[in-house]
């Protein structure tokens, strides 16, 4: 059964699970870097983070040396990864897997947030990151 709502009104009816409006608040971004330190970005269209908690996932070579943050549409800095916080991520094979679950973000606003990676190592880099806004139930 699934339900829909637009405003006050609402519509319930039989449904597949998941399917495109889920997949829609995962936003998956792979960023390729080259030889030697630099800064990549890319936009990341925001659900309303004062209803859809954020979880961010990224998984990169062990030796990567990163910094990740966003930038939200009113200029906020959310902090996402640095070298102080990648003993929280899990380790697999010569990867590692980073999942940082912030939860309900009140003080911030939907819109376009930029990604942004500074990669400080020397060795070429590719880096894959999820941001999702999931819903307040923890469904879809």
């Amino acid at each position: 059964m699934v339900e829909a709502r637009a405003g006050q009104s609402s519509t319930r009816g039989p449904g597949p699970i998941g399917g495109q409006n889920c997949a829609a608040a995962v936003r998956s971004r792979v960023l390729r870097f080259g030889s030697g330190s630099g800064v990549r970005h890319t936009t990341i269209e925001a659900l309303d983070p004062r209803q859809h908690p954020v979880t961010v996932r990224i998984v990169l070579p062990r030796s990567a040396d990163v910094d990740v943050w966003m930038e939200t549409t009113s200029g906020s800095r959310i902090d996402v990864l640095d070298r102080s916080r990648r003993s929280d991520c899990k380790r697999h094979d010569s990867r590692d897997i980073c999942v940082i679950r912030y939860g309900l973000l009140e003080a911030r606003s939907p819109g376009v947030w930029t990604l942004f990676i500074r990669k400080l190592s020397r060795s070429p880099t590719l880096i894959r990151v999820s941001v999702a806004f999931e819903d307040s139930f923890g469904q879809g």
